[in-house]
């Protein structure tokens, strides 16, 4: 969990527009909090929940990032 955290920071360190922070900061939250749910020994359902929820909104900007060209503009630059 930590090395994914470190990894959604490193990828993270040049996009701090204002919907960009907000997803940084919601998905850091998550999972600090998962962390530290778990080191004070809270319900296993409560640190998954927290754990996931971050991890929805890693997936949810990563795929908000990719640029992917539309079909149209492949075929007419070939």
């Amino acid at each position: 969990m930590g090395a994914r955290l470190v990894l959604f920071v490193y990828r993270k360190r040049d996009m701090w527009g204002k919907w960009q922070a907000i997803t940084n900061v919601a998905r850091i939250s998550s999972s600090a909090l998962a962390v530290a749910l778990l080191v004070l020994d809270y319900p296993m359902w409560l640190v998954w929940l927290f754990f996931l929820i971050g991890e929805m909104i890693d997936r949810v900007s990563y795929y908000n990032e990719l640029s992917v060209p539309e079909p149209s503009e492949l075929i007419k630059t070939h």
